[in-house]
């Protein structure tokens, strides 16, 4: 038992050791994957629609719009509103699929999509994914 219980410590360090080399890149700007996309103007407007109907509710309903589909529930109420809005009319965005831990942040400008990292325990783990791609899921209401 005891020889198995250190495997596993040995194991799980081993784990903790490899995401951190694999997070090292702080700093490291990289080209985004795959190609530019516009948004339309359709789009667009919805998104504007979406908003202006968001701001009639609380920073609380906010954030428990943003819980339920699983997005980051941080910032001021404008940036609640603006996420709320992109999940209602481009869908939800799932985890980075890099560091499979962070939450991607989404530029509307440039469509690029990036990803900060992620807390594990009590350390940051950085990562320099981005993209032009991300797979959206259905909002949830």
């Amino acid at each position: 038992p005891k020889i198995a219980a250190d495997a596993e410590i040995t194991a799980a360090t081993s784990m903790t050791t490899a995401k951190k080399e694999l997070h090292k890149s702080v700093g490291k700007v990289k080209e985004p994957l795959g190609k530019p996309k516009k948004m339309p103007a359709k789009t667009w407007k919805r998104l504007a629609e979406e908003e202006l109907a968001l701001h009639s509710k609380t920073v609380a309903q906010l954030k428990d719009m943003l819980k339920l589909n699983d997005q980051k529930i941080s910032g001021a109420k404008p940036e609640l509103i603006a996420r709320v809005a992109e999940g209602i009319v481009l869908g939800a965005p799932v985890r980075c699929p890099s560091c499979n831990g962070g939450k991607p942040n989404f530029d509307r400008t440039s469509g690029v999509y990036t990803c900060p990292g992620y807390m594990e325990d009590d350390e940051f783990m950085h990562c320099s994914w981005s993209s032009y791609n991300l797979h959206r899921t259905s909002w949830k209401e």
